[in-house]
């Protein structure tokens, strides 16, 4: 899927930084940080739960009237 293209290179630009400074937990940041770009985008995904409820409470007052 090409939403997750910026999550891949986010991922190896911390991974090439990390391996650079020769720090020890960069595979774990480089995935600790896909990951959550991952949920993100899944999320934008996800319908807005609280906005077809407020719909939907706006549908049954207008059939009640």
């Amino acid at each position: 899927m090409h939403d997750f293209i910026p999550c891949h290179k986010i991922a190896v630009i911390i991974l090439v930084k990390c391996l650079q400074d020769g720090e020890n937990s960069c595979w774990s940041d480089s995935k600790f940080h896909y990951e959550s770009c991952r949920q993100s985008v899944i999320q934008n995904y996800l319908p807005d739960t609280e906005r077809i409820r407020a719909a939907q409470k706006l549908r049954e007052a207008r059939e009640v009237q």
